[in-house]
């Protein structure tokens, strides 16, 4: 891309490039575009889309012009109802009444890997058979695959915030109108009747908190494992 970047465009003056998941580049590639970044050839434009800026390199982050972009993309609808049927499991609710919010939690963390698992082989097998009809090289339709699973398990992970940022707005006492869930009201508002306002933004900051260690490789279940008994309602 720099190489290519550094010609003379065919047509015109202006060059452009997109880089997409800009926040996954890592510190070599990262630290090279930076000089790139500080030095551009004249008459180009770079666009580095990103849903998670925050794992941006700061100096590439400071020489950039933040362009927010309104709406939130939803799952796919299957996802997102088999995401919302774990996070409502009455099975779940009922081992918490029961004085065992971690084993609820565990219970949780396992459904939610098993999801997850089930999209990342999905996620390979189709990028397997794109690979086949492009001729394209194993290593690069297995890159391809894992940065759509990344993609698609974030979704996963910003549809688990807004789910207990719709609870933390409930329970503040918010409008219906404001939420992101609002087909599934009739289920939200008991929830959100028994937590206290601290106890809402604690959930809040723990699905934001394991967010932030999935984007720094750790292990999911180890994540889940320990995020996921916070979010536990009784």
């Amino acid at each position: 891309l720099q190489s290519r970047m550094m010609q003379t465009a065919m047509t015109g003056k202006w060059k452009a490039a997109v880089i997409v998941g800009a926040d996954r580049l890592g510190p070599e590639a990262s630290n090279a575009f930076l000089k790139t970044l500080e030095e551009p050839s004249g008459h180009t434009l770079f666009l580095l889309l990103s849903e998670n800026p925050q794992f941006m390199l700061t100096t590439i982050r400071s020489r950039c012009q933040m362009i927010q972009l309104d709406g939130i993309t939803r799952l796919p609808d299957a996802v997102e109802a088999e995401l919302v049927s774990i996070l409502q499991n009455p099975a779940f609710a009922a081992a918490i009444s029961a004085g065992s919010r971690n084993i609820a939690g565990f219970a949780q963390s396992e459904a939610l890997a098993s999801m997850l698992k089930e999209i990342k082989n999905a996620a390979e097998a189709q990028e397997m058979e794109r690979a086949g009809e492009d001729e394209v090289d194993s290593d690069i339709a297995k890159a391809r695959a894992v940065s759509r699973y990344k993609e698609i398990r974030t979704g996963v992970m910003r549809s688990m915030c807004m789910w207990y940022r719709d609870l933390m707005v409930l329970t503040c006492g918010g409008e219906e109108q404001s939420l992101h869930f609002t087909s599934y009201i009739s289920v939200l508002r008991p929830l959100a009747e028994k937590l206290t306002v601290p106890e809402a933004v604690r959930r809040v900051r723990a699905v934001e908190w394991m967010n932030e260690q999935l984007e720094r490789n750790l292990p999911e279940v180890v994540v889940f494992d320990n995020g996921l008994p916070i979010l536990q309602i009784a």
